[in-house]
This record gives structure tokens, sequence and C-alpha cells, in this order.
């Protein structure tokens, strides 16, 4: 299933569903990828491309 609400974070490029994404941050402030340092300031929608990519792994819809 595709991301719901694509969203990448500037500073590693890490993309989620925007819900999973803050939830995420909400629990620590950090990529769930790669632990980088992580806000909301730093999250924007996703590259047009990446909308139609595989589904996030955080997320329950889309396992």
């Amino acid at each position: 299933m595709p991301f719901m609400d694509p969203t990448t974070t500037q500073t590693c490029a890490h993309t989620f569903c925007r819900d999973c994404i803050y939830r995420a941050i909400d629990h620590a402030a950090q990529c769930p990828v790669d632990r980088s340092p992580l806000t909301a300031n730093a999250l924007v929608p996703a590259n047009p491309i990446v909308r139609s990519v595989s589904g996030c792994s955080y997320c329950l819809f889309c396992l």
C-alpha cells in the first residue's frame, strides 16, 4: 500500500506517512530509521515520485 500523505525528513531524506512520523517524533525527537535528531520543522511533503513508492514500514495501514 502506498504512503498515506507522504512526508520526508529534510535532515536525512527518509520518507514516512505523515501521521506515522509525527507520532514517532512525539515519542522521540529522532528519525526512526537512522536516529538522527529530528523535529517537526524538518518535515516537508514528499517528492511526487516518492508518493507512489512502497509503503511506510512504521504505519499500521501500510503493513
